[in-house]
Parts: structure tokens; C-alpha cells; sequence
């Protein structure tokens, strides 16, 4: 496919959410997205995990 990469800081966030959150990263991501690491997701999925992670708790009305 030729989709882009996660981000560095897509990983950090996606590490520090899962953390805050006491959410099994490993589980996740090799269940739904069938890799080990958040380094080896794609972009777009990085970010939609991200999204969902934070939910509404976290998210801010930073979006506009």
C-alpha cells in the first residue's frame, strides 16, 4: 500500500494515551490492526486511533 508511516509523535501519543488510560497496547494493535508497534501503523491509522483513544474525556474543542 502506499500509505505513509506513523509519525514519531503519533507513537508518543498513542504510547502516552494507552499508558494514562491503562489500555493493552500490544493487545490492540495486534488485534485490530495486526502489527506490534504503533511505529508500524499507518498514518491515517495512527491518527483514527489516536481520535478514539482520547474520546470525548480527552478531547477539548481543539478541532475545528
Amino acid at each position: 500500500s502506499n500509505s505513509r508511516p506513523a509519525t514519531a509523535s503519533q507513537a508518543r501519543a498513542i504510547r502516552a494515551i494507552a499508558g494514562r488510560n491503562r489500555i493493552d497496547l500490544q493487545q490492540l494493535l495486534g488485534d485490530r490492526f495486526n502489527v506490534g508497534r504503533p511505529e508500524d501503523l499507518s498514518i491515517s491509522d495512527a491518527s483514527s486511533l489516536i481520535d478514539e483513544m482520547k474520546g470525548p474525556a480527552e478531547s477539548n474543542g481543539g478541532r475545528r
